[in-house]
């Protein structure tokens, strides 16, 4: 699994907490930086099946909208920054496999 968490968020460090707990032992690959995350999406991954994407800013969903190409093959878990209607609509395009918000 996948985890992208961009920036400190206590709810996000809470889920990433709670998806350790019930995964291990399973290898959780987390990432801080889009850069990290977008080397790593980049390169081949078939042991990874689930990517869980936290965008704290839609600056940050504008970020991973550019990796779509490399999402296809996983299955997506997107948290978005907020429930707007144009925020949802570009979230949908990524084809996530469950959608939330902050």
């Amino acid at each position: 699994m996948i985890f992208y968490l961009p920036a400190y968020d206590e709810k996000g460090e809470e889920l990433l907490n709670r998806i350790i707990a019930e995964l291990v032992p399973r290898e959780i690959e987390t990432y801080r930086s889009f850069h990290d995350l977008q080397e790593r999406i980049q390169r081949p991954f078939p042991d990874v099946k689930v990517a869980v994407l936290l965008c704290m800013t839609k600056a940050h969903l504008q970020e991973i909208f550019t990796l779509g190409e490399y999402l296809q093959d996983l299955k997506v878990i997107l948290v978005l920054p907020d429930d707007d209607a144009e925020t949802i609509i570009k979230a949908h395009n990524l084809r996530p496999r469950y959608l939330s918000w902050l």
